[in-house]
């Protein structure tokens, strides 16, 4: 049996190639890296670095233009990450973010309702695709949020009492009763 050994490569080598395909040569990356040739046989342990790499290299360059309140690039970045590994490590969070981008966005652009409709969906796929990921409780109180905001009443209500019923001692909870006491 070869080793499984993970081959090292560093952030620029995977920023250069950001793709989850395994198309670089892993001889390649075993050469830059100072492996012996034994090392090129171990292609998968070097692809799920390379593509770990890449993946979180892409989010946090998308999170670091969230921080900066620059939520189109943020959003452009979180969707090139699901894109690219939709069943990544950052998966649920990238859609996690870009749903809080999205709302970023129509803080400004009230007008825009499409906005809310795509914060939503995004949330959606968290709670859905994502169910057990630390932030589902959150995105379902997001949708409650959401929905709130497009004047949709009975629906918010509906995912706050989720929200309350599913995740009684969580923070989301808390928040999620407030919402339900205002209406």
């Amino acid at each position: 049996a070869v080793p499984t050994a993970e081959v090292p490569v560093d952030e620029e080598d995977a920023l250069a190639h950001e793709t989850e395909d395994a198309s670089t040569p892993v001889a390649t990356i075993a050469k830059k890296s100072g492996t012996t040739a034994a090392a090129s046989t171990m292609k998968p342990a070097a692809t799920q670095t390379h593509t770990g790499l890449a993946e979180k290299a892409i989010y946090e360059a998308a999170s670091a233009s969230l921080s900066a309140q620059q939520y189109s690039e943020a959003i452009e970045g979180f969707q090139r990450c699901v894109a690219r590994f939709p069943q990544g490590s950052y998966a649920a969070q990238c859609y996690y973010w870009l749903g809080e981008s999205y709302m970023a966005q129509w803080g400004s652009h009230k007008d825009d309702k499409t906005l809310l409709d795509k914060a939503s969906q995004s949330f959606l796929i968290v709670t859905t695709r994502f169910p057990t990921h630390q932030r589902a409780t959150d995105a379902l109180l997001k949708l409650g949020m959401v929905e709130q905001e497009k004047g949709n009443v009975d629906v918010s209500k509906r995912y706050f009492e989720q929200v309350r019923d599913r995740y009684p001692d969580s923070a989301a909870a808390r928040i999620a009763e407030s919402h339900l006491q205002e209406d």
